[in-house]
């Protein structure tokens, strides 16, 4: 099982709560904890994208490092670990995206991914004047079948003259090609995010609570996968939260769950509302899931973290994990030095 990290290029990471380690990294502070990353044997590291957070007493995600930009520079640093970037349908269009990717990719040596966001926050894209009017929340996966069949054709072929009903190029261009296939990441949860990344992805981001609910969830994908007639595969998002007993953990745990920055909370909750054709609001309905974003929190010293991990093998499909962990800078080398080992992942450096 291959072993990422949610990378911290927002502030404050992926808890919301006053209670969590503050702080805004910049360049240096991601190159550092990357570098240790691949050094422990990490095999990718994503970027999210992000134009505007969720406000709240910790101002959670107002400090946002552009993701293209982020991966191009640390793609010229670093030499194995695959590096994932993130794209904001509504922000870029279709062909510069495609030549952002095919650029990163000749940057990389070919360990570049792209993950596809639609966008689901009104807030977000209204404040840039790119919301596409609420009639996105129920279209835009048939949007994003366009953007990426754009995609595609520039790749592979170098020229597009897509012609749709949100799209329309007139001999467009691309040269040079990618030197490698770019790899797709998508995160869809309804039936309708599951059957894009299906037909254009080969991996999907999962959420769930439990090794059981990724399971079920896992299962859905498979079955998609099955009905497009390609592979895909998913990746799970994980909290590691490490002390040095698992009692001192899981009262970590417990206070941030204490000190959630509810009004942020509630700004994205509210947001996730309006996605009546998706599943954000399902996945993020109540406090104790949405303190954390969604994904599962393990909790313990190092061994049992290790222990917690090491049962996702069993998830048909699950190809990984990317970890988020509470404070990277002070963190990463306690996973990679005391958890990846015993996963049998050995350091590279």
């Amino acid at each position: 099982m291959k072993i990422g990290l949610f990378m911290p290029t927002v502030n404050n990471g992926f808890i919301m709560s006053e209670a969590a380690p503050q702080y805004g990294p910049d360049f240096e502070y991601n190159k550092e904890v990357l570098l240790k990353a691949e050094d422990y044997g990490m095999e990718f590291a994503l970027s999210l994208v992000k134009y505007r957070g969720f406000g709240g007493k910790t101002d959670h995600w107002h400090w946002a490092l552009d993701s293209f930009t982020t991966i191009a520079g640390l793609a010229a640093v670093t030499d194995r670990i695959k590096l994932i970037g993130s794209v904001g349908l509504q922000a870029h269009h279709p062909a510069v995206a495609a030549r952002h990717a095919a650029m990163i990719q000749m940057i990389s040596g070919g360990r570049f991914w792209l993950n596809i966001v639609t966008g689901w926050q009104k807030s977000e894209y209204g404040s840039l004047g790119l919301w596409r009017g609420d009639e996105h929340y129920a279209s835009r996966y048939d949007y994003a079948d366009e953007y990426m069949t754009i995609c595609q054709e520039l790749w592979e072929t170098g020229h597009s003259s897509f012609k749709g009903r949100y799209f329309e190029l007139d001999d467009a261009r691309l040269a040079p090609q990618p030197p490698e296939p770019i790899t797709v990441v998508c995160a869809g949860s309804s039936d309708r995010g599951m059957r894009f990344t299906a037909e254009h992805g080969d991996y999907n981001f999962i959420f769930g609570a439990s090794v059981d609910a990724l399971r079920e969830t896992n299962k859905r994908l498979l079955a998609a996968g099955a009905k497009a007639g390609r592979e895909v595969k998913s990746i799970a998002s994980i909290h590691c939260i490490m002390g040095d007993t698992d009692r001192e953990a899981e009262e970590k745990v417990q206070r941030y769950y204490d000190g959630a920055d509810l009004e942020a909370l509630a700004h994205m909750s509210g947001q996730a509302s309006f996605d009546a054709a998706g599943t954000t609001a399902q996945i993020i309905q109540n406090l104790r899931i949405a303190t954390f974003m969604g994904a599962e929190v393990l909790a313990g010293t190092p061994d049992t973290i290790a222990e917690k991990l090491d049962a996702y093998r069993e998830v048909e499909g699950l190809e990984g994990l990317m970890v988020c962990l509470d404070d990277p800078r002070r963190e990463i080398d306690r996973f990679g030095e005391q958890v990846l080992p015993k996963l049998g992942i050995a350091a590279t450096a």
